[in-house]
């Protein structure tokens, strides 16, 4: 059962995000919502190697971590190896691709709040409601 106070709890989070001012307010959104593993890439190439290494259960994945426009990489490779993800973006939902379609979408900027309600969701199995 997910602890609706604290739903990262048990849950090594991988945050996939290149802005260093994001990725620390992330950082401290996963703690305040009970995350003590917790793994923060930069780049692709980070990341990627993060799922091998760090073995995330859950990631936060920011939809332009290449600032080239939209990447998917991450995204496809978490989905490869059925690790559930929450998109992160500036942009619309509109920007991904068929295969993420319906995927789990955070509009920046969000709140701990809209965080801990999408990851609860997420956790429990059930239709997430884009926050955009």
């Amino acid at each position: 059962m997910v602890d609706l106070i604290k739903p990262l709890s048990d849950v090594r989070l991988l945050i996939v995000e290149d802005e260093v001012l994001i990725a620390i307010m992330v950082e401290e959104f996963a703690e305040e919502l009970g995350c003590l593993s917790f793994h923060t890439a930069a780049t692709v190439a980070e990341a990627l190697s993060a799922i091998d290494s760090f073995k995330p259960q859950l990631a936060l994945v920011d939809c332009s971590i290449t600032h080239s426009g939209p990447d998917f990489v991450v995204a496809d490779a978490l989905d490869d190896r059925d690790i559930p993800f929450i998109f992160s973006s500036g942009d619309k939902s509109n920007i991904l691709p068929g295969r993420h379609r319906g995927r789990d979408f955070l509009a920046k900027p969000f709140s701990m709040d809209q965080l801990r309600s999408t990851i609860i969701r997420l956790r429990a199995g059930l239709h997430i409601e884009r926050q955009e």
